[in-house]
């Protein structure tokens, strides 16, 4: 089953990806424990219907990630708890635009005056007359877990604290300086395979899972004060949510026509404008 479906499926990543991929996840949502032993290469070979040596490019990219370890004469083992503890998952939550982890480093690697957005950046609100456009990542204190493309109104950064950029988050100090202030925003969210560029910034596998996001941030009158870009790693990414909002908006569900004639209760008219 396997074989068929990693061979099978249309995917541009290479077919060690894609095994280094299953691995992966098996890894991080604890199929494998830390210390647990890897069946042996015949196995996976077996598994996956390739040969040693496309396993044995998996378990390398693995090993060099940190997830596995490898030593001559012993089987492949599931990387201890301390490198494990290194791999923590940063949720996304509505706090994290605003608030820097402990230990956490901002590097700034370029910051240039752009005149316009690139096309479809403005998805909601309207653009500026020019932006400030900072290229950077973030890091915990070993690993680049995000690299970030931002654009913010240049009248609003004009109005930041001379360095601020490299000790706080930009979403909290264009938060901070806007005015008028942010009135609303939204946010996509879709997961890629790394490219070149986030393999290079986050120290990452080409072709492995990552998080991206578009943000828009815009102001009380309606202008697109903060335009965001950012790339997670996928082994370092999850998303952690509120889910108040659920029961605060009172979402109930209607019967079907099906459920409302077997009850003789209501209508199918009657339930059709319930939903309306």
């Amino acid at each position: 089953m396997y074989a068929r479906s990693l061979r099978d499926h249309f995917d541009p990543m290479p077919l060690y990806g894609r095994i280094a991929a299953v691995v992966r996840s098996q890894v991080l949502d604890g199929t494998w424990q830390p210390g647990d032993a890897l069946p042996p290469i015949e196995t996976l070979c077996r598994t996956y219907g390739v040969a040693r040596v496309t396993v044995r490019q998996a378990i390398a990219l693995l090993v060099e990630e940190g997830l596995l370890v490898s030593r001559r004469g012993s089987r492949v083992t599931v990387a201890g708890a301390k490198s494990a503890s290194a791999r923590e998952r940063l949720y996304q939550t509505l706090d994290v635009m605003n608030v820097l982890a402990p230990g956490h480093i901002i590097d700034v690697l370029e910051k240039n005056v752009v005149a316009e957005l690139p096309p479809g950046a403005c998805f909601v609100g309207t653009p500026a007359a020019s932006y400030v456009c900072y290229r950077k990542t973030h890091s915990d204190p070993e690993t680049p877990y995000c690299a970030m493309t931002i654009y913010v109104a240049q009248a609003i950064v004009d109005r930041f604290p001379s360095g601020a950029e490299n000790h706080a988050k930009l979403g909290s100090l264009v938060r901070r300086y806007a005015e008028p202030p942010l009135a609303y925003g939204r946010e996509r969210t879709t997961v890629a395979a790394a490219d070149y560029r986030d393999a290079e910034l986050l120290r990452y596998p080409v072709a492995a899972p990552v998080a991206r996001m578009h943000r828009v941030f815009c102001d009380a009158d309606d202008c697109a004060a903060y335009v965001g870009f950012a790339t997670y790693r996928g082994d370092r990414w999850g998303v952690e949510q509120d889910s108040t909002p659920y029961e605060k908006h009172r979402w109930e569900f209607q019967p079907t026509p099906v459920e409302a004639n077997a009850n003789d209760d209501a209508s199918v008219g009657d339930i059709r404008k319930a939903r309306l």
